[in-house]
């Protein structure tokens, strides 16, 4: 396109990427949270509560690819692996707990929740486990869902870890 000279161009106005979003800038945890729906602030804060509430846990921020920017949480019972995932996506925040198809059948399935059961069920399996996602939509899913984390952190201290290793 010519232009006269003298005349100046404007300004292309970017639109600011979420936090969550830029892959070239690490959040911290406050513009992470910051960047949550007033819904789903709650429900994700006592979802992160609760599993830095087990013994031993650790909480790093990393970029984990389509999740983008994501609360990766790690446990000495499960070394080299992730034990949960918390997805900020301010549209849709998730709880992400991947389980071998090993530990999923020691799990009381009768005792879990239909849509604990559903998203065990219906995750995509990869490399032998289960990457089960939920939207953290309220206080009681994330509960369950953490609840079925837990059970497959205990069915692999008992196995000596064997459980969680032998579908990866």
């Amino acid at each position: 396109m010519n232009r006269p000279s003298g005349t100046k161009r404007k300004p292309v106005a970017r639109a600011k990427r979420p936090a969550w979003a830029n892959r070239f800038a690490v959040p911290t945890l406050t513009s992470l949270l910051q960047g949550l729906r007033a819904a789903h602030s709650n429900p994700f804060r006592h979802a992160r509560q609760t599993l830095l509430d087990f013994p031993g846990m650790q909480e790093t921020i990393a970029w984990q690819g389509v999740w983008h920017w994501t609360l990766v949480y790690s446990h000495p019972s499960l070394p080299n692996q992730a034990w949960a995932f918390l997805v900020p996506d301010p549209a849709r925040p998730l709880l992400a707990v991947p389980i071998p198809e090993v530990a999923l059948l020691t799990l009381p399935q009768k005792h879990l929740t239909r849509p604990v059961r559903d998203g065990l069920t219906l995750a995509p399996v990869v490399g032998g486990v289960r990457w089960a996602t939920w939207e953290v939509s309220s206080k009681t899913l994330a509960e369950n869902v953490l609840a079925v984390a837990a059970a497959r952190a205990s069915v692999a201290r008992a196995t000596g870890g064997t459980a969680a290793r032998s579908a990866s």
